[in-house]
């Protein structure tokens, strides 16, 4: 059996903060039959004071949209942080919100979208 899958970019290299309302109207359309899997980056510059935050928004079948848990922190220290967040099935769109970091230098967001788009 083959696996297809399709992945977007939903954010890449964003620095500013993105909104709850605009993670929401910038989401991804992702089919509610297969898999979904978010890949996501935080690269921390200088040591923060403040950790950057995501948090993941999908949208109901009803259109209703819901975070999967609240505001998920990177660390403080210098480093690369890195998540693999699998979507459960039935939602029809993803999005990620971010909050930058305070302190230290800079922190950078990605976000990859890996959607299985058939089995064959």
């Amino acid at each position: 059996m083959a696996l297809t899958k399709a992945v977007t970019s939903h954010l890449s290299s964003q620095t500013a903060t993105v909104s709850d309302a605009t993670a929401q109207t910038n989401a991804e359309t992702i089919s509610d039959s297969y898999s979904t899997i978010l890949n996501i980056t935080i690269a921390q510059v200088g040591a923060a004071s403040s950790a950057a935050t995501f948090t993941v928004w999908v949208r109901t079948a009803s259109g209703i949209w819901v975070a999967l848990w609240e505001a998920v922190p990177a660390g403080t220290a210098e480093d690369t942080y890195y998540w693999s967040i699998p979507i459960p099935f039935a939602y029809g769109a993803v999005g990620v919100a971010y909050t930058a970091q305070s302190g230290g230098t800079s922190s950078t967001i990605n976000v990859d979208v890996i959607e299985v788009t058939a089995l064959e």
